[in-house]
């Protein structure tokens, strides 16, 4: 079972090889790392699918909470699995938290998002 923890590590592996990517001069190392973040990235987004899969938006304020950083913000992985763009639209937290009470409305049934959106608002009624 994947945890959000080894997701945001691969994001991290990513960030690094395009790092590297973008301080290269040789071509070819350029085309490799550029094969290993497409590679990369694919793993990354099967992993936020599956944990997307498994969990419900954030419904209150405080479960918000309990996701933030110790800077107080939250990665990109974390908003990937609710399903919020990045970088993050204007908004977004409020839109975020009003789609959990309508689906607490629509009778607390399963709500899940579009495989491809990853962006606010995507919530679509499954049941």
């Amino acid at each position: 079972m994947v945890t959000l923890r080894e997701a945001e590590q691969l994001h991290d592996e990513i960030s690094e090889l395009k790092q590297q990517r973008k301080t290269s001069k040789d071509k070819t190392l350029i085309s490799s790392l550029g094969k290993k973040i497409s590679r990369k990235t694919a793993q990354w987004n099967k992993k936020v699918a599956e944990l997307r899969s498994r969990s419900e938006p954030p419904t209150t304020q405080a479960s918000v909470d309990q996701a933030r950083t110790a800077r107080g913000g939250f990665t990109k992985t974390q908003l990937a699995v609710w399903g919020v763009g990045w970088p993050p639209p204007e908004r977004w937290l409020e839109d975020l938290l009003g789609e959990a009470k309508l689906s607490s409305r629509r009778g607390g049934r399963r709500l899940d998002t579009d495989e491809n959106a990853l962006q606010v608002g995507s919530w679509r009624d499954t049941s």
